[in-house]
């Protein structure tokens, strides 16, 4: 395709509308993910006085990624019947009344009162923040196609910088006046973002069909589930580390929680800082190219953080900051890449790029996401007892390895097939693209002939792409997992 149809995918392209509705989610996600953040160093503590057990705590926990996994995929259908802009206010509004709620908790009945009373409040948290997660997706993917990568980016981003504020807002404020305040003013403050997105967020564009998009037979394809594989594999690890990293750094170095805190937040910065760079590198190659770099990286470093055993390295404390941070850096690139390849296949496999596909794509993402924030804790704490903290985190390194192998050979099977069918002979029909994985085409079949000077069939070449550009028919990218309008 000539250089003029090429869309700008910098973030610079966007209108007024499109920056606003952008600028609009990455502060609720900004909100979201500092109010669901706060708890975790906050709760524990004030649950055990309350007469709760550690398992107890736990399942309150686990309870709260175990239904925004059902709830995301729920809300993945219904996205097409909901307004996305209401469902988004209502998911980012009941989080916001769950955690006023929350800050209650301290003058509930202990005992079993206790336990229902917040469990049920975490219920309701997970339930606004799938409604809100999914439909903010789904609003990036139908708003910002072109500039897909670098949107997703910028609210991943500020979703980090929720987590990075959270414990030094809610330690500040418990500080001040104790448990209530950190979650009523920081729940109030997330309902104030609600309310203004109503009025501040422009109408939608994106197209709305008439019936809700379907997982079938999208998460069938050999492709989605690597990369769906890709996203349980990476959130578990993820979230084991999250769960066990200060323990392991108190028993290497005598760390107390403030001092790994630091390694947090400097992890948390390192994602922040390379989102950006995982977008331009998603622009020059491929989301599979990047997701078979990203799986080797955090492999390789997340080993190291432990080391294995059979590796004979005492790990000094600037290891340590360097190994998390570097992981953390991959971990970015690999998270990035994950909606814009499956919403590549969906559209390859011929899909519309409407809210129900964008709905359904979201919903993907996010149930295989919060799925794996429940496995990662459930099978590494047993894995932990059993083996120790660095053969575990030995095994999940393993685990994404074995995943960037697997696109290393996705990625040479489609340089293969593409090579195979470039040149003048194109794909006949939609169904065959849909077989390889090719956009959808409907050009003609041309065969050069032996005495055709080069000149002659650059020229026929040229102008068949003319032909199917006028007709608004996709064509070849650089690379089959990149879709181009």
């Amino acid at each position: 395709m000539s250089e003029e149809h090429t869309p700008n995918k910098s973030l610079t392209a966007l209108d007024r509308r499109q920056r606003i509705i952008l600028a609009v989610i990455s502060v609720l996600y900004f909100g979201e993910y500092l109010v669901i953040s706060m708890i975790a160093p906050l709760l524990p503590l004030t649950a055990r006085a309350k007469g709760m057990t550690d398992w107890q705590i736990g399942l309150v926990f686990a309870a709260t990624w175990g239904v925004a996994f059902i709830g995301s995929l729920i809300n993945g259908k219904l996205v097409t019947y909901c307004n996305p802009k209401m469902m988004n206010f209502f998911g980012v509004l009941l989080t916001s009344l769950a955690s006023l709620a929350i800050g209650a908790l301290y003058w509930v009945p202990s005992g079993t009162t206790f336990l229902v009373v917040t469990l049920s409040l975490r219920v309701t948290e997970a339930i606004g923040l799938s409604m809100f997660a999914v439909s903010a997706y789904a609003i990036i993917v139908s708003e910002m196609s072109d500039q897909l990568q670098a949107a997703l980016a910028t609210t991943q981003a500020f979703m980090a910088l929720g987590f990075i504020v959270a414990p030094p807002i809610g330690g500040g404020l418990y500080s001040v006046s104790g448990f209530w305040l950190p979650f009523m003013s920081m729940g109030g403050l997330l309902m104030i973002f609600a309310f203004g997105s109503l009025f501040v967020m422009k109408d939608l564009q994106g197209t709305m069909p008439s019936s809700a998009g379907s997982y079938f037979p999208l998460v069938l394809r050999p492709k989605v589930i690597m990369t769906m594989f890709h996203t349980l594999v990476a959130s578990a690890g993820f979230r084991f580390l999250e769960t066990y990293q200060t323990l392991d750094l108190h028993d290497k170095y005598g760390w107390a929680a403030n001092q790994s805190a630091w390694v947090y937040a400097a992890s948390a910065l390192s994602f922040v800082l390379t989102l950006f760079i995982w977008v331009k590198v998603q622009h020059w190659t491929s989301p599979a190219i990047v997701i078979s770099i990203c799986s080797f990286g955090i492999g390789i470093h997340y080993a190291m953080t432990g080391p294995p055993p059979f590796i004979p390295l005492i790990t000094k404390p600037w290891m340590t900051y360097l190994f998390y941070v570097l992981y953390t850096a991959f971990y970015s690139g690999a998270i990035t890449a994950i909606v814009p390849d499956v919403h590549g296949q969906a559209l390859v496999s011929g899909y519309s790029d409407d809210y129900g596909t964008n709905g359904i794509i979201s919903a993907i993402f996010h149930a295989t996401f919060d799925m794996g924030c429940i496995l990662g804790p459930a099978l590494g704490s047993p894995m932990q007892k059993e083996l120790g903290y660095a053969w575990t985190v030995f095994i999940w390194a393993s685990c994404n390895i074995f995943i960037g192998i697997l696109f290393i050979g996705r990625v040479i099977y489609e340089g293969i097939l593409r090579n195979h069918t470039s040149g003048f002979e194109v794909l006949e029909n939609s169904e065959k693209a849909r077989r390889t994985s090719f956009p959808l085409v409907e050009w003609p079949r041309i065969k050069p002939s032996s005495k055709q000077s080069q000149s002659e069939r650059t020229h026929l070449t040229e102008e068949t792409n003319k032909k199917s550009t006028s007709n608004n028919s996709f064509a070849y990218s650089r690379f089959p997992s990149d879709v181009n309008e």
